[in-house]
């Protein structure tokens, strides 16, 4: 039921003298924007935001005499003085995301000559993050920032799930390379400008949405200032026609071309082949994993931490996750794939990627970093026996956890026309721009030409403050971008042993990676010298545990104009419960753990006992005329008409990726038996050498 809400201070308002109407105040519409309102979040206006912009023409005192509100949401704690309202606050619907609206009436005191109505706008947000929460592992995900509750300035990336306690505070990437003029362009954020701005409630922008016509950028989009959550599940309920999610409705598959946006956008299903999303005709998102949150940013809507603008990039994640209790590996692991478009009209070289993460270990006052260099994987555990509760922040105690980001697949080396070798030959490894240890890399020596893709490249820390000798909070365009070649802001190198700066108590060795350990026996890190201390920690290092973050990062490689680059990474956690007090004890779990998951990864998660991702995308589906099935739908068999060369087989998958038969080809004719398979939704795989055809069909 609506609520009427009208406040009259003064009986007079509509009898002002006609000849004192030159004097009325001139009262302008205002536009504030608060946020969604999944709890009931209450917004405080005061009188001096609403009368800003307004004009006295009379003289005196601008008061507001009359609010009028007949909306679904609430205005309550009206505060009056000096016959004006003061403040009032102002409570949107549950579960609300538009625009509201409140009337109000302007006069002078204490003269009260004439009066003006001017409209409050208020954009309610719409709810902008979604969380992971499908494993052992919770993790928050908003369109500017992950892993952090910039509303309460909390940590968001709970594990165990359920448990209180957080291994990261805030993570972001970052990207930056090299124009044809050498001009640096980049895009990098750490938390993200807040989006709560404090009061008269201005928006912050932020950079959600495709790349486009910097005229079309909006100061707040209901479209893009959002996240998207999809399940299999969900997805499942969809084909078969029970419901449909407003994200899987809503799914960002395509941009408006009219604005700039390129077309084609977010992965999906394209299940009638047509090239066009419509979940009306069965079309559904294409995720990785049972659940999974799609993101989309740019870099030119709002300006970066790099202060780089006009640069045309556009930047996808999807963040998923897998329900494994049967695999502790994958049960306690998130994964976040990003894909770079370089939207301009320029290339660029000498790029890096990283991933930046401001870990709090629970209490994150007590926290040590390292890499395992050979597993490409950079991390955070406590630095001493116990990691309390503090400032009521939950700790983990005595049994303490690792959490570990590893680097599954970069992007693609540059092309050098050979197989770059995998080999322990650090000096040939480096010679032939190879790699020493397989977690560093994907395609190195499989006698494959030109499919190499990078891993982990650089890892280093930072101080949190202000720079001394070039360690600390980056401030500028080259800061950001020297930390992602592995060098101190100053554009000194990083170094083995100590804190890893020459000016500090690092040695003389340059270094791609701080705090190895004992996972580098090669030296690739200093390329093949030999250094010391040979195991290398922040204990060796003389360090005190404290708040801790870092920089992983992959480069340099080339973007050029029109192309992409695809980076996957694993969130990997690992805690030891038959090791209370043992501070390392986490890591050696966390490394079995990537290990598992490096493994799993390589066969495209099909081995899991889980599950896969959902099979087939709208690239992967060929319609091909000379493969035929009948009937289709079918009740238990159905026969695949292909003619077939030498190893030809056929294959059905479920929904899910799951793969429920093969067989071999041998004649034009090959009957297929699913009388063992539930009713649902299958995809028919023939391949034939290197031609691979795929059809859908339904069992009924």
């Amino acid at each position: 039921m609506k609520n009427l809400f009208i406040i009259l201070l003064i009986a007079s308002i509509f009898a002002v003298n006609s000849s004192k109407a030159q004097t009325a105040p001139v009262a302008v519409n205002d536009t504030f924007y608060v946020d969604y309102s999944d709890t009931l979040r209450t917004n405080k206006f005061f009188r001096n935001y609403i009368v800003a912009n307004d004009t006295s023409k009379g003289g005196g005192y601008l008061k507001i005499d009359t609010l009028f509100y007949n909306g679904q949401g609430m205005i309550d704690n009206v505060v009056k003085t000096l016959s004006s309202v003061q403040s009032f606050i102002y409570t949107p619907p549950l579960g609300f995301y538009g625009v509201d609206s409140i009337t109000y009436y302007l006069s002078n005191y204490p003269t009260n000559y004439g009066y003006d109505t001017a409209t409050i706008y208020i954009y309610v947000k719409r709810k902008d993050y979604e969380s992971i929460d499908l494993n052992n592992v919770k993790a928050r995900v908003e369109p500017n920032a992950l892993f952090a509750d910039r509303a309460n300035s909390i940590t968001g990336f709970e594990v165990p799930k359920g448990s209180g306690s957080n291994t990261i505070y805030a993570a972001n990437f970052w990207f930056a390379g090299l124009d044809a003029n050498a001009q640096l362009k980049g895009y990098a954020e750490t938390y993200a400008s807040n989006p709560y701005p404090p009061i008269p409630y201005q928006n912050y922008n932020g950079n959600a949405g495709p790349i486009g016509a910097t005229t079309n950028f909006e100061n707040y989009s209901y479209q893009w200032d959002r996240v998207w959550k999809v399940s299999t599940t969900d997805i499942q309920n969809h084909v078969a026609g029970t419901s449909t999610t407003e994200a899987i409705a809503n799914w960002p598959a395509h941009g408006d071309t009219t604005k700039g946006q390129a077309f084609n956008l977010a992965p999906f299903v394209d299940v009638d082949f047509d090239g066009v999303y419509n979940p009306v005709l069965g079309d559904y998102p294409k995720i990785k994993g049972q659940q999974a949150i799609y993101f989309i940013r740019n870099s030119d809507r709002s300006a970066n931490q790099m202060q780089t603008t006009n640069i045309n990039f556009e930047f996808h994640g999807m963040v998923y996750a897998f329900d494994c209790p049967e695999d502790s590996a994958i049960n306690n692991t998130i994964f976040i794939d990003y894909t770079i478009y370089n939207r301009s009209t320029t290339d660029l070289t000498d790029c890096y990627f990283g991933q930046w993460v401001d870990f709090d270990l629970g209490n994150s006052n007590d926290d040590f970093v390292g890499c395992d260099v050979a597993r490409g994987t950079f991390y955070v555990y406590n630095g001493d026996i116990n990691d309390e509760d503090n400032l009521g922040v939950t700790g983990y105690g005595s049994y303490l956890p690792a959490q570990g980001v590893t680097f599954l697949k970069g992007a693609n080396q540059n092309n050098d026309g050979v197989d770059n070798p995998l080999t322990t030959n650090v000096p040939v490894a480096i010679a032939q721009n190879g790699i020493p240890y397989a977690g560093l890399g994907i395609g190195f020596g499989d006698a494959i030409l030109d499919n190499e893709y990078y891993g982990l490249s650089h890892f280093m820390y930072y101080n949190i403050g202000s720079q001394i000798n070039g360690n600390g909070d980056p401030a500028n365009t080259a800061d950001y971008y020297n930390y992602l070649q592995g060098k101190w802001t100053n554009g000194n190198s990083m170094v083995w042993g100590g804190d890893g700066n020459s000016l500090s108590t690092g040695g003389v060795t340059s270094s791609n990676y701080m705090f190895t350990n004992d996972s580098d026996p090669l030296f690739w890190s200093t390329t093949g010298v030999v250094s010391n201390p040979v195991i290398w920690n922040e204990t060796s290092a003389g360090n005190t545990p404290s708040d801790r973050r870092g920089i992983g990062s992959i480069g340099p490689f080339t973007l050029l104009a029109g192309e992409s680059a695809e980076i996957e990474l694993a969130f990997v956690f690992g805690i030891d419960y038959n090791s209370p007090g043992n501070n390392t004890a986490g890591i050696v779990v966390m490394q079995e753990r990537v290990d598992s998951i490096r493994s799993y990864h390589a066969n495209g998660f099909t081995t899991t006992p889980c599950g896969g991702a959902i099979l087939s995308a709208k690239e992967e589906v060929k319609e091909i005329n000379n493969l035929n099935i009948y009937p289709n739908p079918f009740a238990n068999q159905f026969l695949v008409n292909y003619k077939p060369s030498i190893n030809s087989r056929v294959e059905v998958y479920n929904l899910f990726g799951g793969k429920v038969l093969t067989q071999q080809i041998t004649n034009h004719l090959t009957l297929l038996n699913l009388s063992n398979q539930p009713n649902g939704v299958y995809f028919v795989r023939v391949t034939n050498g290197k031609e691979v055809i795929t059809k859908k069909v339904v069992k009924q």
